[in-house]
């Protein structure tokens, strides 16, 4: 299998690469809008939410060099595919998506995050990319920071604790939640933003607030 994916002819797609550093810089200009559009929050009160958020630091910094971590081995795997995948990681648990060009690639990258000691759970959305499919990588960096100032300015939620990503406009989400309520409130707002076509949530609750026996 190793010589297989060694022996790929497919070469970096630098169409994607272009859009991935320049949509950014559109998506951050649509993210400025909608905040100045939200009169309710003040942006130094989101500030704040978001540098006194109750999730322990020592679990969130541990997430952080766990994905760094892994998208370093992805891409001593194979070059491109820090470009092509999207890659979270959350409570130990890691979410990859993305289209790769056969069953055996898959299986390489799945393997190559198990090799990874702090995970403990991998939610896979890996398929094996249709011919005839093409993914907006800048519609998806744009929608992707739209879910993110949304979290970021919703009153009651703390927005440091969800991570969400976006891949062929379908939203996924990883995070811990306090309650069901604040899980469902993230999820209410993700919905929101337009040009979605599907929203994966694997969010964890710390508490039941339904009132359920």
């Amino acid at each position: 299998m190793q010589n297989a994916l060694a022996k790929k002819s497919k070469k970096p797609k630098t169409t994607n690469l272009f859009k991935r550093l320049c949509a950014p810089l559109l998506a951050s200009t649509v993210g400025l809008i909608l905040l100045s559009a939200c009169t309710e929050i003040q942006a130094t009160k989101a500030v704040v939410s978001f540098a006194t958020e109750d999730r322990p630091f020592g679990d969130s910094l541990q997430d952080t060099q766990a994905e760094i971590s892994l998208k370093s081995d992805l891409f001593r795997l194979y070059h491109t595919y820090p470009l092509e995948l999207v890659l979270l990681v959350s409570e130990s648990r890691a979410l990859v998506a993305g289209y790769l060009d056969s069953q055996d690639e898959i299986d390489a990258v799945i393997a190559t995050i198990w090799e990874n000691p702090y995970i403990t759970k991998v939610y896979n959305h890996l398929e094996v990319l249709p011919k005839n499919s093409l993914v907006d990588d800048g519609t998806d960096m744009v929608l992707a920071k739209l879910i993110t100032a949304r979290l970021l300015l919703c009153e009651g939620l703390t927005s440091a604790n969800y991570k969400t990503a976006v891949f062929d406009n379908i939203a996924y989400v990883l995070g811990l939640s306090a309650s069901k309520t604040e899980a469902e409130r993230a999820i209410a707002e993700i919905k929101k933003v337009a040009g979605l076509r599907k929203i994966i949530s694997y969010v964890i609750i710390e508490s039941d607030d339904s009132g359920a026996p």
